[in-house]
């Protein structure tokens, strides 16, 4: 199975709406300065190429206009290189970059470095070589290799992926039929609340991604939350006629609601198993009690 990134109405980027900001992928960020600087690295060896031509040197012309072009390329390696990184560590899920620009920006590096040490300076092979492997070490040393592992749900194998990826398209398919329900209550405030609830669920959501093992935990947590905050808003929206009583009586489900869910995803993340079965227990019987959750 492959995984694919989780992107739910309360995932990272998502409108108040519940629809999307833009791409699933985060935006990228800005490049460091040490990295930009890299593309200024060329420009000596491109000004030398003009005095080569003068003198009528076309090995060095060669030689320099082709090690300055390997230096640009690296230098745009290593900016898609490191684009591709900030992504990688902004998503709780997410499979390793299919190209590892980086190090191919740090190999071109040190070939165009021992290149040019090698023939354009005089130094010889052996120096050159030597040459190339410095500045190779040294661009790894400043900006690193790539990521080389997929991680959390992109990394899950087998049964553990789909279960995982059955149990977040589940959530999401509850939390878009709330949301739906949110939008007919005609009740701002009430909106709002139901979206807050479900916006909170997103932190628990991002940690299956990022470790599918917490799926066993967290199942019937979001199970009962969530389903129980749908039911709820999807019954109440199904009343055409409001009144006083019945609001105060949904306020007072969704005050449940609210701290039930905090105290259970601090259980939750706390691997706290006992008390949070406890307070699961609770929550389900509330809302099984309760006049709108028993409504038909």
């Amino acid at each position: 199975m492959t995984a694919r990134r989780f992107g739910g109405a309360f995932s990272r980027g998502a409108r108040p709406d519940g629809g999307r900001a833009g791409p699933t992928d985060p935006a990228p960020g800005p490049t460091p300065f040490r990295a930009r600087a890299m593309f200024i690295a060329p420009a000596p060896l491109l000004a030398s190429a003009l005095g080569e031509i003068a003198r009528g040197d076309p090995a060095g012309i060669a030689l320099e206009v082709g090690a300055g072009a390997a230096l640009l390329l690296a230098a745009e390696a290593l900016r898609e290189g490191l684009r591709a990184e900030a992504a990688y560590h902004a998503r709780a899920s997410s499979a390793r970059p299919a190209v590892p620009r980086k190090m191919i920006a740090s190999l071109l590096t040190a070939l165009a470095t021992g290149a040019l040490a090698a023939f354009a300076w005089g130094l010889g092979p052996a120096a050159g070589g030597a040459f190339g492997a410095i500045a190779g070490a040294m661009h790894v040393a400043a900006f690193g290799i790539d990521p080389l592992r997929a991680k959390g749900l992109a990394a899950a194998r087998g049964g553990e992926a789909r279960r995982a990826g059955a149990a977040l398209a589940e959530a999401e398919e509850m939390v878009a039929q709330t949301l739906d329900a949110a939008r007919r209550l005609g009740d701002p405030a009430l909106e709002g609340r139901i979206r807050a609830l479900c916006a909170a669920a997103r932190p628990v959501l991002e940690e299956i991604e990022r470790d599918p093992r917490d799926l066993l935990r967290a199942r019937r947590f979001l199970s009962i939350t969530l389903t129980g905050t749908r039911d709820a808003a999807v019954k109440y929206a199904a009343f055409g006629v409001r009144d006083p009583a019945m609001r105060d009586a949904f306020a007072a489900l969704l005050t449940h609601l609210e701290t039930s869910f905090e105290s259970q995803r601090a259980r939750l993340i706390a691997e706290d198993r006992a008390e949070l079965e406890v307070e699961i227990e609770v929550l389900s019987d509330r809302l099984a009690q309760d006049r709108l959750g028993g409504a038909r």
